[in-house]
């Protein structure tokens, strides 16, 4: 959960396959929190507390978007994810941990 001014504007969640060694990303910005540009840190925070945490040895992580959602696109690929591939109305992108 990512809070401004003690509000909490955002959730992100991790959910973790232990045996692929990876977890897939989803995040909810609060209406109020959309179009100003902080979901690039919110997700780059998200990644960075992942990896210190990270009991599971998690390698991969996943961002499932549909295809007409740019705005996340776009602040996926800013955070470090690539487009790994193109399902019917989805793609998928990846982040590898370096």
């Amino acid at each position: 959960i990512s809070e401004e001014n003690n509000n909490k504007i955002s959730v992100v969640r991790f959910d973790i396959d232990i045996n692929k060694k990876n977890a897939e990303i989803s995040i909810n910005l609060k209406p109020s929190a959309r179009g100003k540009g902080k979901s690039v840190e919110i997700i780059s925070k998200s990644i960075a507390y992942l990896a210190k945490n990270n009991d599971y040895k998690i390698k991969t992580i996943i961002a499932k978007i549909k295809k007409q959602n740019y705005v996340s696109k776009s602040s996926f690929l800013k955070s470090g994810f690539e487009l790994l591939h193109s399902e019917s109305d989805v793609e998928l992108y990846r982040y590898f941990y370096r």
